[in-house]
Parts: C-alpha cells; structure tokens; sequence
C-alpha cells in the first residue's frame, strides 16, 4: 500500500544530446534545410507555432504529460518566466557531466575526460542501495553509451549495470528470489542474439532500442526501487550531422516515456 505523499519508486531518464531548442521551441528550420538527409519532418515544419511544433516532435511530453500533471524546468525562451539549468562542471561533456547528476558534484580535477573508467566517487545510486539494504537488481541502471555503466557505480557490482554492447543476463544473480517469466526469458535471449548481430556506426553504443527493451523487461520482473536508463541516439545522431534521424529518435525516446508512464 503506497504512503501518501511519499515516494516508493523513481525512473531516471536522460536523453543525450538533446538541445533546449527542440524541447521548448520547436524544428530548427535552418538544420532542418540543411541536414535533413532524408528523412521527412515537412509535417512540422509547416506549422508556424512553436507550441505545436515541439507537441509533433514530443506528442506524449508536450500533448499529454505536461498538459496534465507534468512540470518542466528550463525553459530559457520564456517570454514570462525564463528560467536555465546549466551544470556545474567545467568541462560540459559526457562523463563529467554523467558523474555530476549521479553524485551531485562536480569532481573536475579528477574527473576530466571520456575515459571508459570506474567513477572513484560514490554515487546516488550506490548510496540508495546501502540506506535502504536493497538487492542490488533493486537498483538498476540501463544505458546506451558504454561508460555510463562505469559512471554509475563506485564499486562495480553494487547495482545492476548494462550499458554499450553488454548482453543483458537475468541469470547473473538471484535477484533476491525473483525470477522472470520464460516468455520474458525468451525475449532477452532474441534481443541478445539480435544486438550482437547489429552493426552499430558509433563508438562504444549501441541503439536506444535495446536499451529501452532491456530495461523495460528488468522493470517488468524486478519493479527496482531506483531505475535510470540513458537513451544517447540523439546526441550519436547530431555529431554526425543528421537533423532528421537526431529528430526521429527524439520521437522514439518520446516513445518511451509514454511506455514507461502507461
């Protein structure tokens, strides 16, 4: 029975890459001209408004959640209101950045490159885990960029990680007496087969897709206290300069947000 007014359970989901532009305003026409490279976006470059731009690219966020019970935070552009969240590290990529969300400060005299390491800082994830005496499968975190299951975690084996390439394997532990369904079983297998015979054009990922079914699946069996799970087509798709399929994945983890919430 849940306690009003208190939370049991968090899911924590990052998407890489993403630009306040095209959460709060809408297409960029300019990139859109220049480097859609294929894929057709016209449908919401034909609308004027950034409110209904940005509901085509985010329809579950903007057309439902936010309309609903949602609260966004961010928003630069406000007319009214404007409001920034920046970050604290000084080196503003991918690592420093990760690590700071996931221990809440900034290391930057040691934490200063990509490097695919174990974070040397304890992070929030491992601090749940200890504070609640939780079964590591109770906290979990899911990524698409290989290092984040190093960034997560402290001391390797505190919580459940998958991330990059990595198979994911209900098998590894007991997860506290719970077993998933043979069906479920059965599904992991077909994602495992099908993710290493996947060509993936980036370094250290693979697609959100997999990301996304894997952690949905562990959810399903497990329903971890803590769950992050770190979608980063979107930032793979932008430094190699394609606005329409950076667009389309935006969608995509718009997809998942909404299969996480139902």
């Amino acid at each position: 029975m849940e306690r009003p007014g208190v939370v049991e359970n968090v899911i924590f989901v990052t998407i890489d890459g993403v630009r306040t532009q095209e959460v709060f305003l809408g297409l960029d026409k300019e990139l859109y001209d220049d480097l859609g490279n294929g894929v057709n976006l016209d449908h919401i470059a034909a609308e004027s408004g950034a409110a209904e731009q940005r509901e085509l690219i985010w329809p579950w966020l903007w057309g439902k959640f936010l309309k609903e019970e949602g609260v966004v935070a961010g928003n630069r552009f406000h007319p009214i209101r404007p409001n920034v969240a920046k970050v604290a590290n000084m080196h503003r990529f991918s690592y420093p950045g990760y690590s700071e969300m996931f221990t809440g400060k900034a290391e930057d005299d040691v934490i200063s490159s990509n490097a695919n390491v174990q974070n040397p800082f304890k992070t929030v994830f491992e601090f749940i885990r200890e504070q609640l005496q939780l079964h590591p499968s109770q906290v979990a975190a899911f990524a698409s960029w290989a290092p984040i299951a190093k960034v997560a975690e402290h001391r390797k084996g505190s919580i459940v990680t998958n991330a990059g390439q990595d198979k994911y394997d209900p098998a590894d532990s007991d997860h506290g007496g719970v077993r998933m369904r043979e069906t479920d079983r059965i599904r992991v297998d077909t994602l495992n087969a099908l993710q290493e015979r996947t060509t993936v054009p980036f370094e250290l990922m693979r697609y959100d897709s997999f990301t996304a079914e894997y952690a949905m699946l562990h959810l399903k069996t497990y329903k971890p206290k803590v769950l992050y799970v770190g979608l980063g087509e979107t930032d793979e798709w932008a430094h190699h300069n394609d606005y329409g399929l950076y667009i389309k994945t935006i969608q995509l983890a718009d997809n998942f947000l909404r299969d996480l919430w139902t």
